[in-house]
């Protein structure tokens, strides 16, 4: 395309819109008219290697009814550099695009791994839901209410066995605590003031057990922990017991303790579940009017009253409270 023709050229949204005129001196133009013709590319690049001849292929249509024609082309390359640049550039994206695929591939891997996992924990939640559930079906069976009523009296006979160790054991309560005293000394001296004289021989140990406990939260004052008196002989134990059972009103005046006289209490030493029950059977006793409330040996009985139709009852466990007292609960 010469300069003169190019800077005639106009596009053809141009040429359409220019009036049309009856030029009858137009000469008719050949097919090959008006069409730019490019030579082909050299075949021997930067005197390097030789390559195949490349063409560039064109469409070119015309329309008879306008006189002109209408080129229609892809962008051409200005130079052997632009096409070098540009195979470069279609490689790269190929590599892109392999890249790619490879990395789909690894991720449909790890997927398809973390879809089994999922399947096995399912089985396993599964599996468990089952077990619990056969668990819960079975609470309430008679095979649980037997194993239930088993441990019970196991427990029962724990406490007895326990409760056969502390029969050679009493309990002093409500004797004031002071810092500094003698418990042995203290404990003979109580024993004397309800008429039994204890020897150094009787005497196993002497201390105080528990904590300390405040009466009540508004005063300062506290309840003294109760003194255990262990015995060398058990009818050492019953003669104490005895007596204090006949001097239920004795109080510390007159043993040389400092402070006001205050009523103390000798009972037999039980263990943490029949102090429970005999506080439970105290509660009731007093709900439900009965009478009598007491431990012989290390056991305790109910009495509903002093007639030959009452008889004593053993408490050896809250059920038996439930049975006797005729409650729901404890």
């Amino acid at each position: 395309m010469t300069s003169d023709h190019k800077s005639k050229w106009k596009c053809a949204l141009c040429l359409c819109q220019q009036p049309k005129q009856q030029n009858e001196n137009t000469p008719v133009r050949t097919d090959n008219h008006n069409v730019t013709l490019r030579r082909a590319m050299p075949s021997n690049l930067s005197g390097t290697s030789s390559r195949p001849t490349e063409t560039i292929e064109m469409d070119v249509s015309f329309s008879s009814s306008d006189g002109f024609a209408v080129v229609s082309q892809e962008q051409s390359l200005e130079s052997p550099s632009d096409f070098r640049v540009l195979v470069t550039e279609i490689r790269l994206l190929r590599q892109e695009i392999l890249s790619m695929n490879n990395n789909i591939r690894d991720l449909k891997t790890v997927v398809s791994d973390l879809s089994s996992k999922l399947c096995e924990c399912d089985k396993r939640i599964d599996n468990v839901c089952a077990r619990v559930e056969d668990l819960e079906s079975r609470i309430g069976t008679p095979c649980d209410g037997a194993l239930a009523d088993t441990v019970a009296q196991l427990k029962a006979e724990l406490n007895d066995r326990d409760q056969e160790m502390l029969l050679n054991q009493i309990e002093f309560t409500g004797v004031p605590e002071q810092k500094g005293e003698n418990p042995v000394s203290t404990t003979m001296v109580l024993a004397k003031k309800i008429g039994v004289s204890l020897a150094e021989c009787d005497v196993v140990s002497a201390l105080r057990v528990g904590r300390v406990i405040v009466a009540t939260e508004t005063e300062h004052s506290v309840r003294p922990r109760p003194l255990v008196l262990t015995l060398t002989r058990r009818a050492v134990r019953d003669q104490l017991l005895q007596a204090a059972r006949v001097r239920r009103a004795a109080t510390t005046e007159g043993t040389g303790m400092a402070g006001p006289p205050t009523r103390f209490f000798v009972n037999e030493r039980l263990t943490r579940q029949n102090r429970y029950l005999f506080f439970k059977a105290r509660e009731l006793k007093s709900r439900f009017n009965w009478r009598f409330v007491w431990t012989k040996q290390g056991r305790i009985y109910v009495r509903e009253n002093a007639g030959l139709d009452s008889l004593p009852c053993r408490i050896r466990t809250e059920n038996d409270l439930i049975r006797v007292f005729g409650v729901s609960s404890v």
